[in-house]
């Protein structure tokens, strides 16, 4: 049996679905699975860069583009000499950013702009005649494909084998796929490259297929299964709550396709108790199969990491994305109306994104420079416990999994009392407080700070919230989060009763 995860793209700011991937990967390998993790977004840098970043096993990672190029997964190591040594001629170079470089050509119309890994390995070349791109170039310890440009525009992609021959082209049309030349086969559009890419996956009855990022993917899944079980992992709300009604529940888009076709679905995987119990209120209410709703956890924790540092009690943290989506600015707005009443207190915001920039901005506006501080992307392990409360203005979150590696350092957590992560974690006045959620952005400071307060006054009873965060990130360890994998997978009736996909 091979479990086969699949999602779309990685970047520098992995998203929760990311993490999510990383955690099970943990969680299964506990339990000896073997598993393969699968991404089908063209990607201009090297994927296997990524993948490492977040700590999934190089051997285990398969791209698209490059398995049907039968390139092998190498990390970014193409030195900047090589290309220097291909213009044969003099240059100029020119250090732009700290990762980038502008070569030119003395009286000549081309020039190149580098791309570095870690400052030293090609990324990726751009080829510039008169300052418009006509081709890039991307790179491994070799290079694996070449975009051509017209009019700034993408007009095919070459896809290189381990050898250095040509494996397939590709063409394009306003960025989408319209013809793949491959193996002495023309494939039109999107989905029919993707099903060659899942055909010659060769899936089969004991083989596990995982969603994480079905839309406009699935339609490619379901005619390749050949008997493969399928698990659709809810990682959002999984519904429209302003436009359904009594009667009738609206899909969130991004799942209507899997839940309209629930009959080659085995499983759908919401990760807390509270989102399952309304998914199967929705899915009887629309005639749908309710008992293929199964809850695990996306987060696990290799440990409960001990208790806080109870002097740390006014040094606050929040990790996350630095999107609009997180409301962080809320959190700076908090912070700075709290500190009037607890002089002590500090902010510090780890993660990276959209609205860096923004934040410093006001950060600096609120002359909150010396006790707010954007710390970026960092490994947590040892950040965690520095640290004495967790606050979130998130207004939505499937899991959390950064509010369950705050409860296994015995952190107490504020937040809105929204679905599904916060209420999943959060015991009223026992290891922390949520606060209503309205629509009004000032009203809703105002209850963050109310929340802030009330676990900064000394009457919360933090060895209390201590006990009780160790005991709740105790469910989540990696060895019993592998064993609901386990068991899931090892029930045989689901085994049973799945249909074959007709494509119309």
């Amino acid at each position: 049996m091979t479990v086969y995860h699949i999602n779309k793209a990685i970047g520098w700011a992995s998203s929760g679905v990311e993490y999510a991937q990383k955690y099970r990967s943990l969680a299964l390998h506990s339990t000896g699975t073997e598993q393969r993790f699968i991404f089908t977004d063209y990607l201009g840098t090297n994927l296997i860069h990524f993948t490492t970043l977040l700590g999934l096993e190089t051997n285990e990672i398969i791209g698209i583009y490059a398995f049907l190029a039968q390139q092998q997964n190498h990390p970014s190591s193409y030195p900047i000499e090589s290309f220097e040594k291909r213009l044969n001629s003099s240059f100029s170079k020119k250090e732009m950013l700290q990762n980038q470089l502008i070569y030119t050509i003395p009286n000549a119309n081309i020039s190149y702009r580098v791309w570095l890994i870690d400052q030293q390995f090609v990324d990726r070349i751009d080829i510039l005649y008169n300052q418009k791109s006509i081709r890039v170039e991307h790179y491994s310890d070799r290079l694996t494909n070449i975009e051509y440009f017209g009019n700034n525009q993408l007009i095919s992609r070459t896809f290189y084998t381990e050898q250095g021959a040509v494996a397939y082209r590709q063409f394009y049309e306003n960025r989408q796929i319209t013809l793949t030349f491959i193996d002495n086969k023309i494939l039109i559009g999107r989905n029919a490259f993707f099903q060659l890419f899942f055909q010659r996956l060769k899936w089969n009855s004991e083989d596990i297929v995982l969603l994480d990022r079905s839309h406009e993917l699935v339609d490619a899944v379901f005619p390749q299964l050949n008997g493969a079980r399928v698990g659709i992992i809810i990682h959002a709300e999984h519904y429209n709550a302003s436009y359904s009604s009594p009667s009738r529940i609206l899909w969130n888009n991004f799942y209507e396709y899997v839940f309209t076709h629930d009959e080659y679905v085995t499983w759908y995987i919401p990760a807390t108790i509270q989102q399952a119990k309304t998914m199967k209120e929705h899915f009887i209410k629309m005639n749908k199969d309710a008992s293929k709703i199964h809850t695990i956890p996306v987060g696990c924790v290799d440990k409960v990491n001990g208790t806080m540092d109870i002097r740390n009690k006014y040094n606050l943290v929040t990790v996350s994305r630095l999107a609009t989506e997180k409301h962080i600015d809320l959190l700076v707005k908090a912070v700075v109306a709290a500190k009037k009443q607890f002089p002590e207190v500090t902010l510090s915001i780890y993660g990276e994104g959209g609205c860096s920039t923004s934040l410093q901005q006001l950060i600096s506006k609120l002359n909150a420079e010396n006790y707010i501080f954007l710390k970026g992307h960092q490994e947590m392990t040892h950040e965690y416990k520095k640290y004495g409360g967790y606050i979130t203005a998130s207004y939505s979150e499937g899991f959390g999994l950064t509010l369950l590696e705050a409860i296994s350092y015995g952190i107490p957590i504020v937040g809105f009392h929204v679905p599904y992560g916060n209420t999943e974690f959060v015991q009223e006045g026992i290891n922390g407080f949520l606060v209503k959620k309205t629509d009004s952005e000032e009203k809703n400071i105002f209850n963050l700070t109310a929340g802030l307060v009330k676990m900064l006054y000394p009457h919360f009873d933090l060895t209390q919230a201590i006990a009780y965060n160790q005991e709740k990130a105790a469910k989540y360890t990696v060895e019993n989060i592998g064993k609901r994998w386990d068991q899931l997978f090892s029930d045989i009736t689901t085994k049973e009763g799945l249909h074959e996909y007709i494509s119309s």
